[in-house]
């Protein structure tokens, strides 16, 4: 069987926006932190979070982490995971 070999198109101190949480952001966090060991590269994780998931293990776990901020609300729901204006500020404010 021929291994199949996969190209990263990331340089190799890439950061990588996580715009997931809980369990699934874990994962993911776990995983760049794996490839990094085995591949010498030192990609960083960034989350994106609201006020009351602060404490919460994919935000401890991550390399940076942002606060998702509406300038007339604070945030509680999931319904800011959706709202692409809020996200593309967010990344803009922590220069993605």
């Amino acid at each position: 069987m021929s291994e199949v070999k996969t190209q990263i198109l990331l340089k190799k101190d890439a950061r990588i926006g996580i715009v997931n949480r809980g369990e699934p952001a874990c994962r993911f966090i776990r995983s760049v932190k794996e490839y990094n060991n085995l591949n010498s590269c030192s990609f960083k994780s960034i989350s994106f979070y609201i006020r009351k998931e602060r404490d919460s293990l994919f935000v401890r776990n991550s390399d940076e982490s942002f606060l998702l901020e509406n300038d007339d609300e604070i945030l509680t729901g999931a319904g800011h995971y959706l709202d692409h204006e809020l996200l593309i500020k967010a990344l803009k404010k922590c220069r993605m």
